[in-house]
């Protein structure tokens, strides 16, 4: 022992060890408490059911982090770690929109370590926004990119869905326009069913799609594709009725003269014209215009481009009545017509009309003969017809004829 008490490098040690000792016991004696910072404790909400049942949601917010400082026994803060602390705010009791300071809320921060006690927490200013949730329905648009081999090849598509629900903040809700879905026009095929995302249009051009404020009814939408023809055709006029007795329809216009149509490309390419709708002229006496006249397409059919509407102009006139000589009565048979001889020369037929169209008129009168099976003079009637544009033969007709052998 007196050896090691003589050495000086024992005694060192020794001198040192106390020394530790003595700091240790007075660290825990003297001062046995202290205070640590805790950084960047992330705040979580409470109550956003309670919120959603209110029609609110919340929208924006600062980063929601609070630095936390602790005091405790030197031993029960060295267990302390971030995980420990929670920090939370309730939003259980907000009953309308604005924004909200984190202080005048139902903001607390725990700390699940024994004998610890929390000094302060900071930001206690932060400022969350809550807003009115809405719901709203978006019209489901077809984007098409690409292109046909054929110019006159047209998609038309199925939606499975046609409308497209978002439910969120009303300021992101209420910017959202359109669901688009995109289609290859250089890929599809006939009869193809795609089932894609799509894309929630915003007025300032951005997608929302995915946004994590706001949810939507469907994850994707599903659409069949059909390649139709389109084409260029004519509309014809169509009427129902007659003028006053004492007039006469001149002339049928319509604007537009032609439509693009397209469908089924069989359809399409077997149509001559389009018809209208009847447009009513009974017992008129002056000329009409006629608007927003629907077109009678097939049921395949539908128009491509521009109005599905026209216009019909109907012009009439005083009418005029002009006695027509036939001369030739034309038999329904062809085979009939050396089996009689017409015995009259002539029947004077009465067509009423407008002078102009009255001028261009032809007549045809034909007969049919054949349940005349023996010779003699007979009696027929005679089926008058007119080629002229809105003409009308005005009475019935009847032949002498002699049926041959």
């Amino acid at each position: 022992m007196k050896k090691l008490l003589a050495n000086d490098t024992f005694l060192k040690v020794l001198s040192l060890v106390l020394a530790i000792s003595l700091w240790v016991f007075v660290l825990y004696t003297e001062r046995p408490t202290t205070n640590k910072e805790f950084k960047g404790i992330p705040v979580t909400f409470e109550g956003e059911g309670a919120l959603e049942d209110n029609g609110l949601v919340i929208y924006e917010h600062e980063p929601l982090e609070v630095d936390v400082t602790l005091n405790g026994a030197r031993t029960q803060i060295a267990r302390v770690d971030n995980e420990d602390i929670t920090a939370t705010v309730s939003v259980a009791n907000i009953t309308r929109a604005g924004e909200y300071n984190l202080e005048n809320l139902n903001y607390t921060v725990r700390v699940d370590v024994d004998g610890v006690n929390i000094v302060s927490r900071t930001p206690s200013s932060s400022v969350i926004k809550i807003e009115n949730m809405i719901r709203k329905s978006l019209p489901v648009t077809i984007v098409q990119t690409g292109q046909f081999s054929d110019p006159d090849a047209v998609l038309a598509t199925d939606l499975f869905v046609e409308y497209i629900t978002v439910t969120g903040p009303e300021s992101i809700v209420n910017g959202i326009e359109e669901a688009a879905i995109e289609i290859d026009l250089s890929e599809v095929e006939d009869g193809e069913v795609i089932e894609s995302a799509y894309q929630l249009i915003g007025a300032d051009g951005r997608d929302y799609y995915g946004n994590e404020n706001i949810e939507t009814n469907f994850d994707t939408i599903k659409v069949t594709c059909h390649i139709h023809q389109k084409r260029v055709i004519e509309v014809s006029p169509v009427t129902s009725g007659s003028p006053n007795a004492a007039y006469a329809v001149e002339s049928l216009s319509v604007e537009p003269q032609t439509v693009t149509i397209a469908g089924e490309p069989s359809i399409v390419e077997a149509l001559s014209n389009i018809e209208t709708e009847p447009v009513k002229i009974n017992g008129i006496t002056r000329d009409i215009e006629a608007s927003n006249i629907e077109l009678a397409l097939p049921e395949t059919v539908y128009i491509y481009e521009g109005d599905e509407t026209v216009t019909v102009n109907v012009k009439v006139v005083a009418a005029e009545v002009q006695e027509i000589p036939i001369t030739f009565l034309e038999c329904v048979d062809p085979e009939d017509q050396d089996r009689f001889v017409f015995n009259d020369m002539e029947l004077i037929v009465s067509v009423s009309g407008a002078p102009a169209n009255l001028a261009k008129a032809e007549i045809r009168a034909t007969i049919d003969i054949s349940s005349y099976t023996t010779p003699g003079e007979v009696e027929v009637p005679v089926t008058v017809t007119t080629t002229g544009p809105y003409l009308t033969v005005q009475g019935t007709y009847k032949a002498n004829i002699t049926i041959l052998n």
